[in-house]
């Protein structure tokens, strides 16, 4: 294992790359570990195919991002209409939580202006990209739809549709599904962002970010968090404009606990309770931001929990399973169903995921594990 410091530089020369203080054999492409900066996997893969592929200044996107760890490696799964060989492209695709959700009004087009702080965490699905005659989508799970109506498709589509002239060939997109869906955590438009910045690159558009903004947008109210840099932010109007924010003082060294029960939150239900509330406008960053963990737990709000709760006592109880476990504050993400907690040390924690009862998915690391570098 090796250890690098420092971005991607620029081309050295052969195939070579330098990275920090290190340099990168390209006929060897790895797995980059985006929060340690750790070189974690190597695999086979010959420049020429790099250099046709467009693999490389995929890997120089994604680390700008800090947010979608990469691999370019032989194809290791089949692919309807794929090539026999061929370069193959691996993101992650992180879900986010939020720290507090207000609804301020309701808007003439029929969505809700809201102020949130979005957090990228270290819970992700993993998309793997490949050549192909026809775009075409696969999936580990076989309840989720692999036609047009999926995001990772309409991304790709996106792309496709402002080629010009069009490109000769499609993409096969295999999602490994990891992360519980309807759930409040953004996996949909996580895989999506992913999607749209690894379609830009393979077939040639070279759009630019404010272009690869506005599509995802399109796209989906929390896709363009998903393609922003650094993995904190906050968003506002429907949740599209977005503000980079550092990451809290209030969670540093600290552990998450992600908790998502097997209860479907639809939109629309999580949207009838709610009585929208602009009194307390433009104060949410300055709280996440300034205050402690005892200031979130007195203020820090997310507005759909009293109507949800109501709906579904199940998702209080487990916010108050976390609470008697020593969370410093819970809460739950976006619309529901998934909530979490903030806990001291890594012993809480595990801790308390252990403690969850019935059958309810957990994910348990570093506060900042979603957060790049």
């Amino acid at each position: 294992m090796e250890r690098f410091g420092g971005p991607l530089r620029e081309k050295q020369g052969g195939s070579r790359w330098k990275i920090g203080r290190g340099r990168l054999d390209l006929t060897k492409i790895a797995h980059f570990d985006l929060k340690y900066g750790i070189i974690t996997r190597l695999a086979m893969l010959s420049w020429r195919a790099m250099e046709a592929s467009c693999t490389a200044h995929l890997v120089r996107a994604c680390l700008s991002r800090g947010c979608l760890p990469f691999t370019a490696h032989s194809p290791s799964i089949h692919c309807p209409y794929a090539p026999p060989s061929g370069p193959v492209v691996t993101l992650s695709a992180p879900a986010k939580i939020n720290l507090g959700l207000r609804i301020l009004r309701k808007r003439t087009d029929g969505f809700h202006d809201l102020e949130t702080v979005f957090l990228r965490i270290g819970w992700s699905d993993t998309i793997t990209i490949t050549p192909a005659e026809h775009t075409i989508m696969t999936c580990s799970d076989p309840a989720l739809p692999v036609d047009g109506s999926n995001l990772c498709l309409r991304a790709v589509g996106a792309i496709e549709r402002i080629l010009d002239p069009p490109a000769s060939s499609g993409l096969c997109v295999h999602l490994q599904k990891n992360l519980p869906y309807g759930a409040g955590l953004g996996g949909g438009s996580s895989d999506a962002a992913a999607c749209l910045m690894a379609a830009d690159h393979m077939l040639g558009a070279g759009q630019s970010a404010e272009t690869l903004q506005e599509l995802a947008a399109s796209l989906g109210s929390d896709v363009p968090f998903f393609l922003l840099e650094g993995g904190v932010a906050l968003g506002t109007g429907r949740g599209e404009i977005l503000r980079p924010i550092p990451f809290p003082d209030a969670l540093r060294d600290t552990w998450l606990v992600v908790v998502a029960p097997p209860i479907h939150v639809s939109t629309a239900q999580a949207f009838a309770g709610i009585t929208p509330d602009a009194s307390d406008q433009g104060t949410l960053s300055t709280l996440v931001g300034q205050g402690t963990l005892a200031d979130w737990r007195a203020g820090l709000v997310n507005d759909f929990e009293r109507p949800l709760f109501a709906v579904h006592p199940r998702l209080a109880r487990i916010k108050a399973a976390l609470l008697a476990k020593g969370a410093a504050y819970a809460a739950m993400s976006g619309s529901g169903s998934a909530l979490f907690g903030i806990f001291a040390t890594e012993e809480q924690a595990h801790g308390a995921a252990q403690a969850m009862e019935g059958d309810v998915r957990t994910w348990v690391g570093p506060s900042d594990a979603g957060v790049g570098r």
